[in-house]
């Protein structure tokens, strides 16, 4: 039973990512005077990737937990497609740089906390 609930708490900290990010675009794009989302699948992504770092420094991060993370993992491709889908990019980009700008600035964040967590996790088993 406790394994259940741990994969289902990795497909909840999916979704809660997933929606905490596409408020954040709301929320970003009200602020430009956009009438769409600005960037929430990047802020997504950021907000994942931090929940797991802190899971996983304080060693939350249980194989079981990975199992329900990993059944979302498989199916990246297609939910970033349908979420990017419903967004107005041509409304976006309408309304000048801005949206270009706020569209790049998660993405760009993910690549760099991408390349931290990388250093990071190779300096530590190099020192297992």
């Amino acid at each position: 039973m406790g394994a259940i609930l741990t994969m289902f708490f990795g497909t909840v900290l999916i979704a809660l990512s997933l929606l905490a990010g596409t408020a954040l675009g709301s929320i970003l794009g009200s602020l430009f005077n956009l009438d769409t989302e600005v960037g929430s699948v990047g802020f997504g992504i950021l907000i994942f990737l931090f929940l797991i770092s802190v899971l996983k420094s304080t060693r939350h991060f249980s194989p079981d937990l990975e199992k329900g993370i990993l059944f979302w993992k498989q199916l990246y491709i297609p939910i970033v497609i349908a979420m990017a889908s419903t967004q107005d990019v041509f409304s976006a980009m309408s309304k000048g740089g801005i949206a270009i700008a706020c569209g790049a600035a998660p993405v760009l964040l993910t690549i760099a906390i991408m390349f931290l967590l990388r250093e990071r996790l190779e300096s530590h088993e190099a020192d297992s």
